[in-house]
């Protein structure tokens, strides 16, 4: 696994998030017809996963549950 620097962005994003006040990113996705929950899991994977920003772990900070 490789490492690279974050941007200033996510790092603001990063010293933000405090147990009480979470920097939590939500997305909304808008569709002209029902989609299967079958089809929806591949557009997240397709579209969201797939990004490596996304599904990293900024490293030095991760924290166990209680130890905010």
């Amino acid at each position: 696994m490789t490492s690279e620097r974050m941007s200033p962005v996510d790092t603001a994003w990063l010293h933000m998030d405090q147990p009480g006040n979470p920097a939590d990113i939500v997305g909304l996705m808008v569709f002209d017809e029902q989609v299967s929950h079958t089809g929806l899991a591949k557009l997240i994977e397709e579209r969201m996963l797939s990004d490596r920003e996304l599904g990293g772990v900024p490293l030095g900070t991760l924290r166990t549950k209680g130890s905010g």
